[in-house]
């Protein structure tokens, strides 16, 4: 017996149960949209553009919207001096785990599909394809939480030793290969 007024399809200790978008037969595909690292910079240091801002999280919340970031964000995320690893952390955050596949992977990608047209004597046009730069996942429902390898800055001057150090041992690996 039901006490008075007491669902039948709720127990004394509500479960909240996670509803996709796949359970619900909804096959919508995310906008792509890529912010640049000037954009994301402004938004985070609290300029002009947190008014736009917050109504792109509106869409990533409703999963229409993706928002990868790529090794540029990075790489001129670099050039913020000690704001670079706070803007690091939050491209992350608003990328909610979605990154474009690395440049010489989609590179690769390009360069085959040319000579297999040029195999195939198709058309020499590259025909674009989303999949060439983006996982599939990023139209999948985004998940409570995500997972970005998060690295430091190790500076200019870290990087130019490694580099030279690298380069100072070149003619012996060279060396090494010959015998």
């Amino acid at each position: 017996m039901l006490a008075s007024g007491a669902s039948p399809f709720l127990s004394s200790q509500q479960q909240r149960v996670r509803v996709t978008k796949q359970m619900l037969g909804n096959q919508t595909r995310k906008t792509i949209l890529y912010l640049d690292q000037n954009f994301l910079s402004t938004v985070q240091r609290g300029g002009w553009a947190a008014a736009p801002m917050t109504k792109i999280m509106e869409l990533l919340d409703l999963h229409l919207l993706a928002i990868p970031y790529s090794s540029t964000h990075i790489a001129e995320a670099d050039l913020n001096g000690e704001y670079r690893d706070d803007l690091v952390q939050f491209i992350q955050r608003v990328s909610r785990g979605h990154r474009f596949e690395p440049y010489w992977r989609v590179e690769q990608t390009q360069i085959i599909k040319a000579f297999q047209a040029f195999l195939d004597k198709a058309t020499p046009a590259y025909q674009k394809e989303e999949r060439d730069a983006l996982s599939s996942s990023v139209h999948d429902w985004d998940g409570d939480y995500s997972v970005s390898v998060f690295s430091r800055a190790t500076g200019v001057d870290g990087r130019s030793f490694h580099k030279q150090q690298a380069l100072d041992e070149l003619p012996q690996s060279v060396a090494a290969m010959g015998k």
